[in-house]
């Protein structure tokens, strides 16, 4: 009978492994209390499932994640731009159910009958646009404009016109002033109410910036 030292055994209650202990690694995906190994954590997006995203400086998607770069996605004969291959499915049918073909469009052709319909006919899904935008939640906040998921909104400049004015006047002052008809007069008193006054125009018609002070990053979402 082979003998074995006691020293070198971990207790049974609360062990302590040393050197380089191994376990089995689980399916990606198992959620029972297997022990998690290394190998698990990786395979499973570190506890990322299909749709999450991540803000990172990366400029190279991880394992297992694409970046939100304008793009499409679609299975390996599809010609998507982002990604083109079978681990896009879950994705492409997420976004697929959870967003309209307005904002997530199928191509070529539009959607057809099911998510997994259109992934299996080889099309693309252009995923919501995120480059240069800032990232807002989207529903129904208290007093505030419905916005649907996946939607774009907003703009950089915003150009002034007169039904954008707030309604106001101009104070005028006793100097010579050009009335309709072309004659001038000096004196307010002298005009006919009849007349109509003109004031000199001021302004250059520039847009006006409205873009908020921000940082840019990339986001990755997880397939």
């Amino acid at each position: 009978m082979t003998k074995f030292s006691t020293e070198k055994l971990a207790p049974l209650d609360a062990p302590l492994f040393t050197g380089d202990a191994r376990a089995v690694t689980a399916a990606p995906g198992d959620s029972d209390t297997s022990v998690a190994t290394t190998a698990f954590v990786a395979a499973s997006g570190g506890g990322f499932t299909t749709g999450d995203a991540k803000l990172t400086l990366k400029t190279v998607a991880d394992a297992g994640w694409v970046l939100m770069n304008d793009g499409t996605i679609g299975d390996a004969t599809s010609g998507a731009t982002t990604r083109a291959n079978a681990d896009c499915q879950a994705l492409f049918v997420l976004m697929w159910t959870n967003m309209s073909n307005a904002w997530c469009p199928v191509l070529p052709g539009g959607r057809g009958a099911t998510a997994l319909a259109d992934f299996n006919a080889h099309k693309t899904l252009l995923m919501p646009y995120q480059l240069g935008r800032s990232i807002a939640i989207a529903g129904v906040g208290s007093g505030l404009t419905s916005r649907v998921l996946g939607s774009l909104a907003g703009a950089e400049t915003e150009s002034p016109t007169i039904g954008k004015t707030a309604s106001h006047n101009h104070s005028m002052g006793h100097g010579a002033i050009l009335v309709d008809g072309g004659a001038t007069y000096t004196g307010l008193a002298l005009l006919s109410p009849s007349y109509t006054l003109y004031t000199n125009n001021q302004g250059g018609d520039a847009p006006l910036n409205i873009l908020d002070p921000t940082s840019y990053w990339n986001v990755m979402i997880k397939l």
